[in-house]
């Protein structure tokens, strides 16, 4: 059988007689090797920086169509103002959180699925695909605000699905962090993935700004949703054009045996039940075939990563908080959402990597490796690479421990103080501090991650993935679920209180951490 394939732009059908497996040069990962253009990872910034564009368009019209469909289901007049009408927050509020459960319900079984999939054909093909589910999202969520009629509400719900179907947020999160990690040698990653992160908020910031300008403009806000649709389009096109960050291997560089598995993971899709078993079983304690004692590790750091998702799925409460707190309609609510992006994209873009970068110098111990050969059948440069190896991923992991217990402890102060807040001045002021501490600790988890997954394990795109997974349960399920009760249930600013309280529970987490 030969290896030769004539076809370079495609694979070639053979058959191996030994054991009848056809196709197998399709099953290695499906990835052109790209030549002529190294893949960097600000060549995903547009791209990135676009989706958060398009999502930050549509927070604050998003909580206005749900206002104005409920307050129609009450008066019949979408220009009424239903403030004073019992319930009508807790609706809202209802009608937020079940939507939120459904695209995180289905984020949360297909993230995992998608991500470890991208190692297979490659990252950008998930986020085109992506890309296309959200602007169908978009397309709905602008057909309904135009109706505003309550008995096509259940579109609201179509749109919800299909979002979660196409991976949502903690994808495009997951895969943007996986082809970073494919572009930048190992070790401590968090001034990378924080640099990502600020292009995120530089997204939402700039995103509820063109919103506001085209709702003055046209005097209807419906059209932001038709302007984050084309923003959608652009990041499609985009995500086709620039180089992809795996390359691809030959014949020759895989085995039978990996082949073989590559194509069952290619042709057999997995169940809903694998679906959710495969994040759980990266995260689980794991024994190394040298350790007594299980590696615990990735969970520590998932149970520290808990509050921070959860606070994330609070966004839209606390937005929906803000919006009844101090009156605001919609264009005031898009001028803050753009304030508290421009904070944080200028904290993660700016403050925090030059901070991290002239910490590093300081934190950073002297690595001495041995003059002498330890063992007699092992090659001596072998062992020093392994000893520096160890040495520089310890000093890493230590720093990366430190930026996440710093940042948790301002968060944990931030949100006490949005709580006791009664004027917008002090609320910002709160909402900018958080900005610093909410901003860092995802980069620094996403680091830890991949610093401290066991050797031989998953692939840095499944163990991201499984992250993300934890994210969506988070963020989009139990998050608004939790904290959308709580505020319901209970004076408005006492979900505040317990986010606060989980951000200590986040940092004793940090602690179980072993290196």
């Amino acid at each position: 059988m030969s290896t030769n394939n004539p076809f370079p732009n495609g694979p070639l059908r053979v058959e191996d007689p030994s054991t009848g497996i056809a196709n197998l040069n399709s099953a290695i990962p499906l990835v052109q090797e790209t030549k002529s253009r190294a893949s960097q990872v600000y060549y995903l910034w547009p791209c990135y920086g676009l989706y958060a564009m398009a999502v930050g368009m549509t927070f604050a019209p998003n909580l206005e169509v749900r206002s104005k469909i409920i307050c129609q289901s009450y008066t019949l007049d979408s220009n009424a103002n239903c403030d004073a009408i019992p319930n009508f927050k807790n609706e809202v509020a209802h009608l937020t959180i079940i939507l939120s459960l459904i695209t995180g319900v289905l984020a949360c079984l297909t993230t995992s699925y998608w991500s470890a999939f991208s190692d297979k054909i490659g990252r950008l093909p998930i986020i085109t695909l992506t890309s296309a589910g959200y602007f169908i999202v978009n397309g709905i969520n602008a057909y309904v605000s135009t109706r505003l009629d309550p008995n096509q509400m259940y579109l609201l719900y179509i749109s919800a699905a299909i979002e979660g179907l196409s991976g949502s947020q903690s994808t495009v999160m997951a895969l943007s962090h996986a082809y970073a990690s494919d572009c930048t040698d190992n070790g401590s990653r968090a001034h990378v993935f924080s640099q990502l992160m600020g292009i995120l908020f530089l997204g939402v910031a700039a995103g509820p700004a063109l919103a506001t300008f085209i709702t003055k403009y046209t005097e209807h806000f419906e059209n932001a949703f038709i302007a984050a649709s084309v923003l959608s389009i652009i990041m499609l096109i985009i995500s086709l054009i620039i180089p992809e960050s795996l390359e691809r291997k030959s014949d020759l560089d895989t085995s039978l045996p990996e082949r073989q598995s590559a194509a069952q993971t290619i042709r057999k899709m997995p169940s809903i039940v694998d679906n959710i078993k495969k994040p759980f079983s990266i995260i689980a304690p794991q024994r190394d075939d040298n350790d007594v004692i299980k590696n615990v590790n990735l969970l520590a750091i998932t149970l520290a990563y808990v509050p921070i998702v959860l606070a994330i799925g609070s966004v839209q409460i606390k937005f929906l908080y803000t919006k009844f707190k101090f009156d605001w309609d919609v264009n005031q609510l898009g001028s803050f959402i753009t304030y508290v992006g421009t904070v944080r994209a200028l904290a993660l873009l700016l403050i925090i990597p030059l901070s991290l970068e002239t910490l590093r110098r300081f934190m950073k111990p002297a690595i001495e490796l041995p003059t002498t050969t330890i063992y007699e059948d092992e090659d001596e440069d072998t062992i020093n690479d392994e000893i520096l190896t160890k040495s520089v991923n310890q000093a890493e992991i230590k720093f990366d421990l430190v930026l996440l217990r710093f940042c948790l402890a301002i968060d944990a102060i931030a949100y006490a103080g949005l709580a006791f807040s009664g004027s917008v001045t002090t609320f910002s002021a709160f909402t900018a501090m958080s900005a610093f501490g909410g901003g860092a600790s995802p980069s620094a988890i996403s680091s830890l991650a991949l610093l401290l997954a066991p050797k031989e394990s998953e692939s840095n795109g499944a163990v991201l993935g499984a992250f993300s997974s934890v994210q969506s349960a988070g963020a989009q399920i139990i998050g608004p679920a939790l904290y959308g009760f709580i505020y319901a249930q209970s004076p408005n600013s006492a979900f505040m209180f317990v986010i606060g309280g989980t951000f200590i529970a986040s940092i004793i987490a940090t602690f179980f951490v072993k290196y």
